[in-house]
């Protein structure tokens, strides 16, 4: 009983410290690397608590199950590095994106049956499980591949085509960019307001375009406005 009780208090702990990881990196992630690396790590405390706990630890429990439950350190980071690598970075879209999202939330996953055996023996737990793993793989891939990024920068000039503004539950503003670089059809790139209001139909948008540390590539926006008058633009990197 008395472990279990110590159980309960660090399971309470790493629960709240999971929350505060999670809305840091949701809400204002700075500084950016620290925020994200505990993210990443946070899946992994929690197997090996799992692992080193000689069966009290269990990742997901049942509404009566006295275990102590690791859930929410494993589940909420991947959410939170996925919506983080989707909003902050644009990538090229290759079947390299898929193969690292599935091997590194494979791994996620088969390490999960490898420590819990409930969750080998709950059927109904093996899909959302992979789900949420394939989403930590998405996001850590995306997120490492341009956090190690030390590849060469290469920059491309489109042409603006467009513009307007996505009402919705959340408010983005829009670029309709002609053909630039590998891309060779027109293609879409979100913006701030401040950009948006900046730069007109016909004006010129530059990109700086880079092959990322794990073969994605990825680019950002550096600088919009008249050929003769581009005004900077400030970078994630």
């Amino acid at each position: 009983m008395q472990t279990l009780a110590k159980g309960k208090r660090l399971a309470k702990v790493l629960t709240i410290v999971s929350f505060l990881a999670v809305l840091w990196g949701f809400l204002f992630p700075v500084p950016y690397v620290l925020a994200i690396l505990i993210l990443m790590v946070l899946p992994w405390i929690a197997l090996g608590l799992v692992k080193t706990s000689g069966g009290l630890f269990r990742v997901d429990t049942n509404r009566n199950d006295a275990h102590p439950s690791v859930g929410v350190p494993f589940l909420f980071p991947g959410l939170v590095l996925m919506l983080r690598s989707a909003s902050d970075f644009n990538v090229l879209q290759s079947s390299a994106v898929a193969l690292l999202s599935v091997g590194i939330g494979g791994l996620l996953c088969l390490s999960v049956f490898a420590v819990d055996p409930t969750t080998r023996r709950n059927r109904i737990i093996g899909i959302p499980l992979v789900a949420f793993s394939l989403i930590y793989g998405y996001g850590v891939a995306i997120e490492a591949n341009v956090l190690f990024d030390r590849s060469r920068a290469v920059g491309y000039t489109a042409t603006l085509e467009g513009k307007h503004i996505v009402n919705g539950k959340r408010t983005t503003y829009e670029l309709d960019l002609g053909p630039w670089g590998p891309i060779t059809k027109s293609n879409k790139l979100n913006v701030g307001r401040e950009t948006y209001d900046a730069i007109q139909r016909g004006d010129a948008v530059y990109l700086t375009l880079r092959k990322g540390a794990l073969g994605v590539s990825w680019y950002f926006l550096r600088a919009v406005g008249p050929a003769d008058q581009p005004r900077a633009i400030q970078s994630p990197q």
